[in-house]
Order: structure tokens, then sequence, then C-alpha cells
């Protein structure tokens, strides 16, 4: 059962999320202050914690970035609130990290998680297919002598068509992918494939092909 932890001391959105996470299956520890936090880090493992950023007497930001020099990859959900914690939250865009800003239906917010999870779970691997290796977490394509550095939004489509090499993937997948980045109003799935597209091709040539698969969708195909 995948646990986790939400700091905030806001009572009303204590109530709401641990509720509406427990409904859902969720095992929920909840913590009014960074001290109490910290108890529970050191006798539970989490799959990921939220924190709020606005805390009484404490930033929730400083409680994240005291994680992050601890050591912990643990994937972390801020809960922000107004354009100027938006702005500021963008601006750290480290691993395993995302946010939501109140106040928030839970669709977007089990969206929200269920991008965090799948972000920990690719952090960790390094695919091969044949002489192309792919490092998620250092976000880097590797073929011979040859390392290109990508995106955060690049690397995640990649990841979803090397999974379905030589499968047709649906531009809704791929659209969904975007707006669970809080991409929902910016570039279609057609620029930001295109975008990769262009940038591998240059990188490695005929070794590697998206084709556009007229009123279906997209296909990788590694030819190593």
């Amino acid at each position: 059962m995948t646990k986790v932890l939400v700091l905030t001391n806001d009572s009303t959105l204590q109530k709401f999320v641990n509720l509406t996470l427990q409904y859902n299956g969720f095992t929920v520890h909840s913590a009014t202050d960074s001290a109490a936090a910290w108890i529970f880090l050191k006798e539970v493992r989490f799959d990921f914690i939220m924190v709020d950023y606005q805390l009484k007497n404490e930033s929730g930001l400083a409680f994240y970035k005291a994680l992050r020099q601890f050591g912990t990859s643990i994937p972390v959900l801020m809960l922000g609130e107004g354009i100027f914690d938006e702005f500021m939250l963008k601006d750290l865009s480290p691993d395993n990290y995302n946010y939501i800003l109140k106040p928030f239906k839970f669709r977007e917010l089990k969206m929200k998680i269920n991008t965090l999870l799948q972000m920990n779970k690719e952090s960790e691997e390094l695919l091969s297919y044949g002489e192309f290796k792919i490092d998620v977490k250092q976000q880097l394509v590797m073929v011979k002598d040859k390392i290109l550095q990508l995106g955060k939004i690049e690397m995640r489509i990649l990841m979803l068509l090397a999974r379905k090499t030589g499968e047709v993937v649906d531009p809704k997948k791929i659209k969904k992918l975007l707006e669970a980045e809080g991409n929902f109003y910016s570039m279609t799935p057609f620029y930001y494939v295109s975008k990769l597209r262009t940038k591998m091709k240059q990188f490695a040539g005929e070794a590697f092909e998206i084709n556009l698969i007229k009123n279906q969708g997209y296909r990788l195909e590694f030819r190593i």
C-alpha cells in the first residue's frame, strides 16, 4: 500500500487530503510542522510527501531543501498558492519534484501523484536498446561514444515511446503526459514529438526514427 506523509497546518486542507487519499487506498500520516515530519521520516518509508508551501512558522520550501540535503530522493508534491508561488516553485525543477496550486480537485491531485510515482520509478532506470543507452535519471541518451542531453519533457516522451518500441502510441497518451507536467495550454504533442525527432535525428541519424502513423499516432524504431 502506498504510504504518504502530509505536512500542513491547514486543518481544512489536511482533512480533505487525508480523507480523500485514505478513501482511494493510500496510507496517510499527518504532520503539522517539520519536527513532527522528521520523526515520521525516521520511522516510516514513504512513497511520497505532500508539503504545504505556507506553513505557520516555517517554510515548506526550506523543509524540501533540507530533505534533499539529507540525501533522500522521496518524491515531493508542494502545495502552492498564487502566481508568486508558482514562479518560485518552477525555478527549482529538481528530480522527483512537482507542485499543485490551491484550491485543487482530487482528479488533478491524483494526476500529480501518479506522475511523481512514475518519475520515481523511472529515475532508477538505465535502459538499453542495442547500442542505444538511455539514462533516465541523468536525462542522457548514449550511442557508441556520443552523448545527448535531453530536457525533462523530451525524456518523458522518449521513455513513453521507447517502452512501446515498434508499437503505435496514441497522441492522447502524450497529451496526458504533458498535462501532468503542467502544460495544459502550451504546445501540442505534435510540437514536442517533432522537436524530439529533430534532435534525435541530428544526434543518431538513421539509427533512430519516430514515424507518424496517419490517424493512429507515433511509432519509435531503433535501427542498431
